[in-house]
């Protein structure tokens, strides 16, 4: 499977950022608590080199909080701050505008020292597609100030977000790598909804994805459908169709629906805590 999209508003979102790297104080990357090294873009934190930088984790409660605790131990003996939240949660709002007030300070302080007064502090928030990253925006601004969905794709454009306390917010359109070169990151961005769906088939989807996870979270798969995941990937999503009830004419299992069905369930943590990353310093 060929692990690649990169749609035309993306070098464009790209571009806009560089055209105006200066103005930005901090770069706050927007990544999957499942799957948090792969849902990382490092083209982006290289661009932002040099300057501030936290990490949100979303989507905690659907992850393994024990590992997810252990990759944010290890960002921060790295000296790059990382909270985890459910972004819907109003107290986990509170941990991310707490962490942008932490990294703001330095700077506040040597304006202060300066003489200047009023400039606010100003930090790019991306993340590739789907990863909740308007969802994060929306929880900071207390009301929907940017599209969220389920789909790759929502945020087309840049927009400035002024999120009180002198804080400035630059949205940007999901942003995957230009080139992925690793199969395991493509796999994970592309089963997590984070490219285009119909790129891909979804039964091919399904096996690629099924098997990573019967490997990483093994009981996971079983626990969910009642059905035993050592089977061979085509024999259980055909049992899996059966049970349920998704048949076309002649009795036959349908397993482009089953598959679509076992995909969306992992996606939306319907079928319990994952986290697929290799860990790496």
């Amino acid at each position: 499977m060929d692990f690649h999209w990169y749609p035309g508003h993306m070098t464009a979102a790209i571009r806009e950022i560089e055209k105006n790297l200066k103005l930005f104080d901090a770069f706050i990357g927007i990544i999957d608590s499942r799957f948090p090294v792969s849902s990382e873009n490092p083209e982006l934190s290289a661009l932002f080199n040099g300057k501030k930088k936290a990490l949100v984790l979303t989507k905690s409660d659907i992850a393994d909080e024990g590992k997810v605790i252990s990759f944010i131990n290890d960002s921060k003996k790295h000296g790059v701050p990382a909270v985890s939240v459910d972004a819907r949660s109003l107290s986990d709002a509170k941990k991310i505008r707490e962490m942008i007030n932490s990294l703001s300070e330095e700077k506040k302080e040597r304006d202060r020292k300066r003489g200047i007064k009023g400039r606010p502090f100003r930090a790019v928030v991306s993340g590739v597609p789907n990863v909740g990253k308007s969802t994060v925006i929306n929880s900071l601004k207390g009301k929907a100030s940017a599209k969220t969905g389920n789909i790759a794709g929502v945020t087309k454009g840049g927009q400035w977000l002024n999120c009180g306390g002198g804080i400035e917010l630059f949205d940007t359109p999901g942003l995957l790598p230009k080139k992925i070169n690793d199969k395991r990151s493509g796999l994970l961005l592309a089963f997590f909804g984070s490219m285009n769906d119909e790129l891909f088939l979804p039964e091919e989807l399904y096996k690629e994805g099924f098997l990573l996870i019967r490997e990483e979270c093994p009981g996971v798969i079983e626990s969910y459908s009642m059905i035993d995941e050592t089977k061979e990937p085509y024999s259980f999503l055909e049992e899996y169709a059966r049970k349920k009830g998704l048949l076309k004419k002649g009795n036959e299992s349908d397993t482009k629906r089953a598959a679509m069905l076992f995909i969306n369930d992992m996606r939306s943590g319907k079928a319990g805590k994952l986290f697929l990353d290799e860990i790496h310093d």
